[in-house]
């Protein structure tokens, strides 16, 4: 009798050990699924992005993809400009402060977007993100624009002889090659002066990331 129970408890022992074998495997499982389907694709600085960041970021951001690009470029495209944003973020982040307003244009820009506000909760649904976490996912992309605001007050100045240039060069052969009637050089010099300012702006910009950037690591650990 003794000996029986004492195999009786052994059997209970095997059985327990077992689930809790099973168990452990289960959840190692779905954590490497997890780790599979999420995986890190860059580092900055201490912090990671990752790629259904970026897959967010498709269908969140209302981002122009050239008619020539490939599905590949596209992502890295993207996966660059979070970086710009992460990095902004990281060098500023204790200096400017967002508020309510801050937000409110971004989220206009992905609710036209999206197509409508439920529409918009459908792919945040898909994410498995409440309107917190959505905001989190954003922030970084409101706190950029907002800086870029700020840092970039300045009026960039262009001269006559450039605006004079571009109409020769590039406005008044791009109409004719559509068959269109060129605007008068004056009528055309404040849509052309503002055009450059925002090419030379852009130039700056540029600049100024490449600079913040060299200051940080950023390591991409896989590709898209």
């Amino acid at each position: 009798m003794y000996f029986k129970k004492k195999l009786f408890s052994f059997y209970i022992l095997l059985i327990l050990l077992f689930l809790l074998l099973f168990t452990i495997s289960f959840n190692l499982s779905a954590i490497s699924n997890e780790i599979l389907v999420d995986k890190i694709v860059a580092v900055v600085g201490d912090t990671v992005i990752s790629f259904s960041d970026i897959e967010k970021a498709v269908l969140l951001y209302p981002i122009l993809r050239n008619s020539n690009e490939s599905e590949i470029e596209f992502y890295k495209q993207i996966l660059n400009e979070l970086i710009d944003y992460r990095i902004i973020y990281l060098e500023y982040g204790n200096g400017i402060i967002l508020n309510e307003n801050d937000f409110e244009k971004i989220e206009l820009e992905i609710i036209e977007k999206s197509g409508s506000f439920q529409k918009l909760n459908t792919i945040l649904n898909a994410f498995d993100m409440t309107w917190e976490n959505f905001r989190v996912f954003i922030k970084e992309r409101v706190f950029f624009e907002k800086t870029i605001k700020e840092k970039f007050q300045f009026k960039i100045s262009i001269s006559f002889n450039d605006v004079k240039q571009f109409y020769k060069k590039e406005y008044v052969p791009n109409q004719k090659k559509m068959n269109l009637i060129p605007k008068s050089l004056i009528e055309m010099t404040p849509k052309i002066e503002n055009h450059l300012r925002q090419i030379e702006t852009g130039k700056k910009i540029k600049s100024w990331i490449k600079d913040i950037r060299d200051k940080y690591k950023i390591r991409i650990l896989s590709k898209i």
